[in-house]
């Protein structure tokens, strides 16, 4: 069975953040050398402002329930590509979800006695994201 690609309904945005954070931690295992910037798809400049504003940016998620959230707006803000993510500011880069949802998956990862195959057939992502741990940079 092909882990990464198999079909799934949308749930909430939380749960799209895990999934892509499985889905770019699966890229980073096999390709370990890549700068972190370049898996995801941004500029040095980018990936130093989602670094720097990563504990607000998950401060406003929280703040306004958008982790629960099921709705298209709030799925293209954390996950619609762009130049940038208007609701934070035009140096914020887009996909900002999978940014946040990569930081989760390592979370797990380094909380929890779990191998590459184990954690890519976990189907329970709401469970993941419990057992995380998972606490902002500042």
């Amino acid at each position: 069975m092909n882990y990464l690609y198999e079909w799934r309904k949308q749930g909430q945005v939380i749960d799209e953040m895990v999934y892509y954070g499985r889905m770019n931690y699966f890229v980073e295992a096999m390709c370990p050398t890549l700068p972190d910037s370049v898996l995801l798809g941004y500029s040095g400049q980018q990936w130093r402002w989602a670094v720097d504003n990563e504990g607000e940016v998950w401060a406003d998620m929280v703040g306004s329930r958008r982790l629960y959230d099921s709705g298209l707006d709030a799925f293209m803000m954390c996950f619609g590509d762009g130049p940038f993510t208007q609701a934070y500011s035009n140096e914020a880069p887009s996909r900002l979800g999978e940014f946040l949802g990569l930081n989760i998956v390592r979370s797990f990862v380094s909380n929890n006695s779990c191998t590459l195959p184990e954690l890519m057939r976990r189907k329970d992502l709401q469970n993941l994201f419990q057992d995380s741990g998972y606490k902002p940079r500042k």
